[in-house]
């Protein structure tokens, strides 16, 4: 009897100790919106309600100009930015670079025979 106590007591542990990690919040914090908010309000962008257009765009002259910038890609996607990643791309180049070389020699051999 002690032991299906023993079992059900590290279940319900376990469950509860789960449970608080399944509701965890990961948005934005409440300083993020409002820093959010005050730019919107600088750049104009917020909807009027009345009209339901943005004031950058009733008065453009207001509001600082929106400069588009093309994002530079300056890595592959597949290359990963982390330690593990950088290491396991480091490995995957070793290793593709090996096979390219003994695929080389198996190429000169053959051609020697």
């Amino acid at each position: 009897m002690t032991a299906h106590r023993i079992i059900a007591l590290t279940f319900s542990a376990a469950a509860f100790a789960f449970a608080g990690a399944a509701h965890a919040d990961n948005g934005l914090t409440r300083e993020q919106v409002k820093a959010e908010l005050r730019d919107a309000q600088r750049n104009g962008d917020l909807i009027d309600y009345e009209t339901g257009k943005k004031p950058n765009e009733v008065n453009p002259s207001a509001y600082p100009r929106q400069v588009k910038v093309a994002p530079v890609a300056t890595a592959p996607a597949a290359v990963q930015h982390t330690a593990i990643g950088d290491f396991e791309m480091d490995l995957l180049n070793q290793r593709s670079a090996a096979l390219l070389q003994r695929a080389e020699q198996q190429r000169q051999f053959a051609g020697k025979r």
